[in-house]
């Protein structure tokens, strides 16, 4: 029978590190929910669904709409742009090549989410 000395003792985990990633885990499926709901609902109104129905309360409805989550991408683009360019700094300060690269890929991510709305009009013409 084994003393407790000589059991070997696995490092605790730290609570702060699961609770950041259990946090970046909801942040993503939230943002990833919006970004599917806003091509959906960009798609229907580009398609005719919500452009063109006759009734001017449900296009300027379906309008409205478009242009929250227009300003809501804009927004969290520039936020994932930033953090990007926070994860660069850090590495540079840290020298590692890893988050650096990590970094400039959530930059251009972010960008890519800021001109989203500018990307899909220019698709639907």
């Amino acid at each position: 029978m084994q003393t407790k000395a000589l059991k070997k003792k696995k490092p605790p985990v730290k609570q702060g590190r699961k609770q950041r990633q259990k946090a970046l885990r909801l942040c993503t499926a939230f943002l990833l929910a919006l970004a599917l709901f806003g091509l959906f609902a960009m798609a229907a109104g580009a398609t005719g669904a919500g452009a063109g129905t006759g009734i001017t309360e449900v296009d300027s409805m379906f309008g409205n709409i478009t242009s929250i989550l227009y300003g809501i991408a804009r927004f969290a683009g520039g936020a994932v742009c930033l953090f990007g360019i926070i994860q660069i700094g850090m590495s540079i300060s840290s020298h590692d090549a890893s988050q650096r690269v990590q970094g400039f890929l959530v930059m251009a991510g972010g960008v890519i989410i800021f001109f989203s709305p500018t990307i899909i009009a220019a698709f639907t013409g």
